[in-house]
């Protein structure tokens, strides 16, 4: 067990992905300097019920720790920030005496069997046509492209691709277990996207890709 500073959010965090944050709040500006003078490391959790700004937040049980990367200056008030996820945990315990969220935690581990990568390679072959179906609506050639095989390479890959998903779903996502089973929900939720995407494509016509996915 560990404990650790927790940042709810409206937003989900799965290790190996980055996440911009601008951090405001008097409370939230304490947390960062308790971060800075320890290991960097806060965790972001999504929020159950409550508020992201101001008043009080219940959290999942299940989030990501974020390691602090690079900080910007201070704009309109608020502290530009970029932190990385690095792996998940379960919060058993949460300390409400601090201005701000404090977890115990104890963190998940994912044992790589034969069904992980079973499923790492269906998800890698999903994986790999959205991305070619993007490029090519961006007017981008990737023919060389490859994604690895590996169960935690191929996950860091496809959970940047779920943006597009509700963050109730991506949280259901990161919550579930074993391995194997998140990266074939990844798989499902990939597939989906693909889907949508192609019909978007083939509504706009030739010509339009590019204002389908909001591309200027």
């Amino acid at each position: 067990m560990t404990r650790i500073p927790l940042f709810p959010l409206n937003t989900v965090l799965f290790p190996g992905c980055s996440l911009p944050l601008r951090i405001f709040e008097p409370r939230y500006r304490q947390m960062l300097r308790t971060c800075l003078d320890g290991d960097r490391r806060l965790g972001v959790v999504l929020i159950k019920s409550g508020k992201e700004v101001g008043g009080t937040a219940d959290p999942y049980s299940v989030g990501t720790v974020g390691r602090i990367g690079d900080i910007g200056e201070p704009e309109g008030g608020a502290i530009p920030l970029v932190v990385t996820g690095e792996r998940r945990f379960r919060i058993v315990g949460l300390d409400r005496s601090l201005p701000y969220l404090v977890g115990e935690v104890e963190y998940l581990v994912d044992a790589v069997d034969p069904d992980a990568n079973r499923a790492a390679v269906e998800l890698r072959g999903v994986a790999d046509r959205y991305l070619r179906l993007l490029f090519a609506a961006r007017g981008e050639y990737r023919g060389s492209m490859k994604l690895s095989d590996d169960p935690t390479a191929i996950e860091v890959v496809a959970a940047s691709l779920l943006s597009d998903h509700s963050a109730a779903n991506r949280q259901a996502i990161l919550e579930a277990e074993p391995l194997g089973n998140r990266l074939r929900l990844m798989t499902s939720a990939i597939a989906a996207s693909f889907h949508s995407a192609e019909s978007r494509l083939m509504r706009a016509g030739p010509g339009r890709n590019r204002s389908v996915f909001g591309i200027n």
